[in-house]
C-alpha cells in the first residue's frame, strides 16, 4: 500500500476487515499509524467507519489515548492517520512469553485508569 506524504515500514495486523500499518510521515519523520480497510469492503462503508472514528478523537488530549493526525485517501478507500506510540499488539507480547499480568499490562492498566480520572 502506498499513502501519498508517507513511508509505510511494516504491517502490524491484517484481519478479516482491517489493516494497520507503522509508518513515518514524509515532511517531519514523525513515527504514525496507518489503518484502513481491506479489499472487498464497500468504499462507502470504509469511509464512514474511518471518519466515525477519527471525528471521536481528533479533538481528545487525553494521556492514554492516541492522537488522530487526520485522513487520507488510498486509491478509492480512506486511511485513518494516527499517533505511533511504539507499542506491541498485545498477542504479540504474550506469544513472546509475557505474561498479561506482567510489567506492560500493568503499565497499561494504570495509564487507562489515569485517563478515566482525569477528563
Amino acid at each position: 500500500m502506498q499513502v501519498p506524504g508517507f513511508s509505510i515500514t511494516e504491517e502490524v495486523y491484517r484481519g478479516r476487515t482491517r489493516v494497520v500499518y507503522r509508518g513515518r510521515r514524509d515532511r517531519d519523520g514523525v513515527p504514525v499509524i496507518l489503518k484502513t480497510f481491506g479489499d472487498g469492503i464497500p468504499t462507502s462503508v470504509a469511509s464512514a467507519s474511518l471518519r466515525r472514528e477519527y471525528d471521536l478523537i481528533k479533538d481528545l488530549d487525553v494521556p492514554g489515548v492516541v492522537r488522530a493526525y487526520g485522513l487520507a485517501v488510498q486509491g478509492d478507500g480512506p486511511v485513518l492517520i494516527l499517533e505511533d506510540v511504539g507499542g506491541e499488539r498485545l498477542k504479540t507480547l504474550i506469544a513472546g512469553g509475557v505474561p498479561a499480568t506482567g510489567r506492560a499490562a500493568g503499565r497499561d492498566d494504570r495509564g487507562t485508569a489515569s485517563a478515566r480520572r482525569n477528563p
